[in-house]
């Protein structure tokens, strides 16, 4: 698997046929992970394929998170771009790889990738009003809520804020 870019413990790389067995744990982890992702009941082998196809077919912005010091699966980050220089965050960590700090520095450097790299002006989520410390992550990062939709708050973040942020937390804070 060729790794796309790298952050400080993190290698990002495509989606990968390879991982099917990883990814398959993951989203059937209905209680730390599925049920955050939408996910209610057990996903087969064969429609994580088709997933995994399509995903890659279509050219979609997925990338499997891997640990640089050991290769371990983290999870997966994808920018699902919309109209107007909008994409959709949307991340799932591995129930063994949460609270290590995995999710904060890839959701910093997907940002940065889609602000930079991707020329993106926005980037939105929605995220369950159950999950605490995803909401944490976020509003760290800069996020704010701009609504509610049932049991998921709608956040936001545009370029310019990202990078006052993230300018003013470099410039010796």
């Amino acid at each position: 698997m060729e790794t796309v870019f790298e952050s400080e413990n993190i290698k990002f790389v495509n989606l990968s046929e390879e991982l099917i067995s990883s990814y398959m744990e993951m989203v059937n982890d209905t209680e730390r992970v599925g049920r955050h992702i939408g996910i209610s009941g057990p996903v087969s082998l064969e429609s994580e394929r088709e997933f995994v196809s399509a995903a890659l077919e279509n050219g979609k912005t997925i990338f499997s998170m891997i640990t640089r010091d050991g290769d371990a699966f983290i999870g997966n980050i994808e920018l699902d771009p919309g109209k107007d220089n909008t994409a959709e965050l949307g991340i799932a960590v591995r129930s063994s790889m949460q609270d290590k700090g995995y999710g904060s520095e890839a959701v910093k450097k997907i940002l940065s990738y889609g602000f930079e790299e991707l020329r993106l002006q926005r980037v939105i989520l929605n995220v369950h009003k159950d999950n605490p410390r995803a909401i944490h992550v976020y509003e760290k990062l800069g996020f704010k809520k701009t609504g509610e939709s049932g049991n998921s708050y709608k956040m936001d973040i545009f370029k310019k804020e990202y990078k006052e942020k993230h300018e003013h937390k470099n410039g010796g804070d």
